[in-house]
């Protein structure tokens, strides 16, 4: 049986503490429409323009969750499920380190913005090494990143798109972004968005997933995608629910034996870890983490695949060098230098 979650309605039912943007916080809000300073005014922050952003459980509301819908749910749900505090084993700490080159001195003592945070594993990384963590996400996951690493005095919180993000461009020494990009309607777009709030000399550290017919191959998830994509956030949960409790238990008999996970793979439309050496997780919670990723895997409204020779284009179009490129973790990782 899938882990017992919350109902529906739950989510972001938790208030956050009162708003906070003081000196403390180097990197200051702008307007993302206008660029123009935001200053607080009771429950809202405001431009000399007259825009206005709502302030919401103490979290600045500079966009709606629109197509990232699904996400809300899913991470207010797994909430801790991929915290390396919960799980008590590295596995966020070492995919983070080795996309940074293979240490965290890119983010030690600096300043650094995580786009598209969900429920906050690596957010609470980065808390441990930066000088100050700006994190964000289109939707309300953000609300459980709060939950997660509010307790962090150098991070902060604002519900935001990654094409309009609320920050002075150059601002950031470094922009993190982790799977992510595949999931918005334009990639490529969204890494020269996270780029332009990066110094020159600055660093952009993102992965994606790869073209590879490995992925294509995998009949059952390819048309369960097709078929949940579009529901509602809530439906789509349901339906997600519905297929892992049919699917789960015949990966948990079969998939440790490698001949039978392949075959597996080709039919199944959900994803399982039990055949995973590495992962070093009780079978309750290699259970749980499965159950997040088929939902990660089903409910993206978009899915882009990327090849290395695409992300290497990217890269130019977006002003970056690339110091690592690499295949692994989610399909392709790469960290890049802002020119």
């Amino acid at each position: 049986m899938p882990p017992a979650v919350p109902p529906v309605g739950a989510i972001g039912s938790r208030s956050g503490p009162a708003f906070e943007n003081g000196p403390r916080m180097q990197v200051p809000y702008i307007s993302p429409r206008d660029r123009a300073p935001l200053t607080e005014e009771g429950d809202t922050l405001r431009s000399s323009s007259g825009e206005v952003v709502r302030v919401v459980s103490g979290i600045p509301r500079f966009a709606e969750s629109g197509y990232a819908g699904n996400y809300g749910i899913q991470w207010n749900r797994f909430a801790t499920t991929q915290l390396d505090s919960h799980t008590k084993v590295p596995i966020s700490a070492d995919r983070l380190r080795r996309i940074l080159g293979g240490s965290f001195d890119l983010a030690a003592g600096r300043l650094v913005l995580e786009a598209g945070a969900g429920a906050g594993r690596f957010s609470e990384i980065l808390a441990q090494h930066a000088k100050e963590v700006r994190v964000t996400d289109l939707s309300t996951a953000i609300d459980a990143n709060w939950r997660n690493n509010h307790r962090f005095p150098n991070v902060t919180f604002a519900q935001a798109n990654i094409f309009d993000l609320p920050f002075p461009d150059e601002s950031f020494d470094l922009a993190v972004c982790l799977g992510v990009l595949q999931s918005t309607p334009d990639p490529t777009r969204a890494l020269r968005s996270l780029a332009s709030k990066v110094k020159r000399g600055g660093h952009v550290a993102v992965d994606y997933y790869r073209l590879r017919l490995s992925y294509l191959s995998r009949i059952g998830l390819v048309l369960a995608h097709q078929l949940v994509r579009y529901c509602k956030p809530e439906d789509a949960f349901r339906a997600v629910t519905r297929l892992y409790e049919i699917f789960e238990p015949v990966h948990r008999r079969f998939a440790r034996n490698w001949v039978s996970y392949l075959l597996l793979t080709r039919i199944s439309p959900i994803v399982t870890y039990y055949h995973r050496k590495d992962f070093h997780l009780t079978e309750e919670r290699l259970r749980e983490w499965g159950y997040l990723d088929t939902h990660d895997s089903l409910a993206d409204r978009y899915k882009f695949l990327l090849t290395m020779r695409g992300v290497r284009q990217a890269c130019a179009e977006c002003g970056l060098t690339p110091v690592r490129l690499a295949k692994g973790g989610n399909g392709i990782e790469l960290l890049a230098r802002r020119d």
